[in-house]
């Protein structure tokens, strides 16, 4: 049974139907390709948005920003937002994270916290905090072995810094004995101060040196060697009980004020007014 005309045909029920459906799909295909552009220009809006916001210059396409990201000017911008520190260059900043993740970097990092495995540093690394190490520190294994001289703290490996310029330093003499130095490094005015172990209590104990009990005591393993002296250049102002050596006392005798001039050597005791044979 006819129920419709197009172009001058008569078209049967079935013939409507289906015409009907046509319309409806490209209704339809039409709306979802609408719904697709006003989706990418809502993308490319927010995309504009957040350079706006970020302060990044305006990017066309997506792989354009992408590109950006691995600029130094992205990394400024990220550092910025995240509130972290200047960085001079996109490579420090790789570098910087390099380290925080236990690899090996160049260069100079300022940090108050400061976590991670293996750190090796060529430059300088600074701690405006604490930092805990909970291994094997090794430091300065390149430093040249050379001795102290004045200014020690540039002969040194290891410089550990207390207030007003002071330090207790270690380094090394080209024929291998270590050195430590405590005081004031100055190329025209150093001063140097005493090196006090156990000044709470407890023994010290050298070369393998017995056990002593007690607090304060001295325990060599091996021949105590003392400076000589002649009985004139004998240090004064020392306390009651000082030792020392001298090699031109004349007829010393036991508790007797040593007179020098002589040719004898022997063991010298400050009684508390005078040097006397001991």
């Amino acid at each position: 049974m006819p129920l419709g005309v197009q172009d001058g045909q008569v078209l049967t029920a079935e013939e409507v139907n289906l015409l009907q459906t046509s319309s409806d799909v490209s209704a339809a295909v039409g709306s979802e390709t609408t719904r697709a552009e006003t989706a990418e220009s809502d993308i490319r809006t927010l995309l504009a948005q957040y350079q706006t916001l970020a302060g990044m210059s305006s990017y066309q396409t997506v792989a354009a920003m992408a590109s950006y990201l691995t600029t130094a000017a992205a990394a400024s911008t990220y550092q910025t937002l995240s509130g972290m520190s200047a960085y001079a260059t996109y490579a420090s900043l790789g570098n910087t994270y390099a380290a925080l993740a236990g690899a090996t970097f160049t260069g100079a990092v300022a940090a108050t916290t400061l976590s991670a495995g293996a750190i090796t540093s060529t430059g300088t690394l600074t701690a405006a905090g604490n930092a805990s190490v909970g291994g094997a520190l090794q430091v300065g294994s390149s430093i040249a072995q050379q001795a102290p001289g004045a200014n020690f703290t540039g002969n040194a490996y290891l410089n550990l810094s207390g207030v007003g310029g002071n330090f207790l330093s270690f380094g090394q003499l080209p024929t291998y004995e270590q050195w430590v130095q405590s005081g004031f490094s100055s190329a025209t005015s150093p001063t140097y101060y005493d090196y006090i172990l156990n000044p709470l209590g407890g023994n010290i104990r050298i070369g393998g040196g017995a056990k002593l009990p007690g607090n304060g005591h001295l325990s060599v393993g091996g021949v105590v060697v003392n400076k000589t002296y002649t009985v004139a250049t004998l240090p004064t102002g020392m306390p009651a009980g000082a030792r020392a050596f001298v090699t031109d006392a004349m007829a010393p005798s036991w508790n007797q004020v040593l007179t020098g001039g002589g040719t004898t050597s022997c063991s010298a005791v400050f009684n508390g007014s005078a040097w006397v044979g001991g």
